[in-house]
């Protein structure tokens, strides 16, 4: 084959080859972008959940202090209903969380069940003067304060 019929062959082919890598490549960005678009409201529904069980964490802490009037205690919530809503919020949107999320949610969720346990052994035993009647809802916050961390850092967004 001579040099003539080579660019004349490629003259040819090349646009159809072009075509197809750029096919390619808008798919791709395509679905990329789309994930991007979709993974930010499962992202604020994940994280809305995550602050309500840093906030009655929180407010648990501070009854715990005897600041009965903090504004995130609520004597009707409980770490089971949290754990629900958690659970829920991660089963709608897993498609869209990244493993790396789905573990940081799953150390919230565990971090949740032992205190589920926690509140029912809290509130099973006798009432005795000599011992409080509260369970330590510190490394429930701090694991909830690191997934936050994490999430927002999967996201590429500041965590102030």
């Amino acid at each position: 084959m001579d040099n003539d019929t080579l660019f004349k062959v490629l003259a040819v082919v090349s646009p159809f080859v072009s075509g197809y890598i750029t096919y390619l490549l808008t798919n791709r960005s395509k679905k990329s972008e789309l994930l991007y678009q979709n993974r930010m409201p499962a992202f604020k529904e994940v994280v809305a959940v995550l602050v309500k069980i840093r906030q009655y964490a929180e407010g648990k802490i501070a009854l715990e202090r005897g600041a009965e009037f903090s504004p995130y205690f609520d004597e009707a919530g409980s770490a089971l209903s949290l754990r629900t809503e958690l659970a829920n919020a991660s089963a709608v949107n897993e498609i869209f969380l990244t493993d790396k999320s789905k573990r940081l949610i799953q150390d919230v969720d565990s971090q949740l069940g032992v205190f589920c346990n926690a509140e029912i052994w809290v509130t099973g035993r006798p009432i005795e003067e000599a011992e409080p009647r509260t369970a330590d809802y510190l490394p429930l916050h701090n694991v909830v304060e690191r997934g936050l961390k994490g999430l927002f850092k999967e996201m590429d967004l500041p965590n102030s």
